[in-house]
């Protein structure tokens, strides 16, 4: 470190010389001051210029040696997850957040944007495609992508009726980004729902605290059962837990104008924020 800093200041040293080469002569011909203090003039800016860039230059190299870029989490193309093997799905980078409200899920990193995303949604009603990421049926691995014309890939499945919770097997945050990543079970959601605004929760607040929320969520919509067509993006945000209501409905949270939690269809597909487990 310290060959390194005498190289940086010798490299310094040695561009204010040049600067101020000749500049003594230059001063004298125009009468400055008179010839015998011209050197000595220049001598004293030299050194204050060097000072000053010095410490301009050693204050940025701090600045940018202490910078510590967010966290990503990536996957690749999964198949049986993975909404097709082509470019558009293949590679997948996330930014990651550490939650601080009270209770459950608050002291845990989740995912900055929905599993699937590719850009961070703008407002809480925002409509793209890349912000809503990608949609999964409850206790289902199968990722769907809709663009709001078409869904990838075909809907397969309007009915599903299971008595049980979202299995480890399936659970898409585990398959793509490693062990530790699950989905949140509804307690963290409640949680994150009831905690205050400036503890980065809901506030019980609709989809505007959401979006204002650490976690940012927003209104990306929903699959309906029927044949996956694409509700409400823009309008109401669903996202799911991995515990079940019955056996024909997951644990849910809902918001749009209110919002709450609530027991929604299996079959139906919505978002997933996955949470991870240190």
């Amino acid at each position: 470190m310290f060959i390194i800093q005498t190289l940086k200041f010798r490299l310094i040293h040695f561009v204010i010389l040049l600067l101020f080469k000749g500049k003594s002569e230059y001063l004298v011909t125009l009468k400055f001051v008179p010839t015998f203090m011209a050197s000595f003039v220049m001598k004293r800016l030299s050194l204050a210029a060097i000072f000053f860039i010095s410490i301009f230059f050693y204050s940025c190299s701090y600045f940018l040696s202490s910078y510590e870029p967010p966290e990503m989490v990536s996957h690749g193309y999964v198949g049986g997850v993975t909404p097709a093997n082509t470019q558009l799905f293949n590679e997948r980078s996330y930014p990651v957040v550490q939650a601080n409200w009270p209770g459950p899920g608050g002291d845990k990193v989740w995912l900055a944007v929905n599993l699937g995303a590719t850009t961070p949604p703008n407002t809480s009603v925002d409509t793209r495609p890349s912000s809503a990421g990608w949609y999964f049926q409850f206790n289902r691995k199968q990722a769907f992508h809709h663009n709001g014309q078409q869904l990838s890939p075909p809907w397969k499945t309007s009915n599903i009726n299971e008595d049980k919770k979202w299995d480890i097997e399936n659970d898409p945050c585990r398959i793509l980004l490693g062990d530790r990543w699950r989905l949140p079970v509804i307690e963290e959601l409640r949680a994150f729902r009831e905690a205050p605004a400036n503890s980065g929760g809901m506030g019980e607040g609709n989809r505007t605290a959401a979006f204002n929320s650490t976690l940012r969520l927003h209104a990306a919509g929903f699959l309906h059962s029927f044949s996956g067509d694409l509700r409400n993006r823009g309008i109401t945000g669903q996202y799911w837990a991995s515990d079940q209501f019955t056996s024909a409905n997951g644990e849910t949270l809902g918001f749009a104008d209110e919002s709450g939690t609530f027991g929604g269809s299996k079959a139906f597909g919505r978002s997933v924020r996955c949470v991870r487990d240190e």
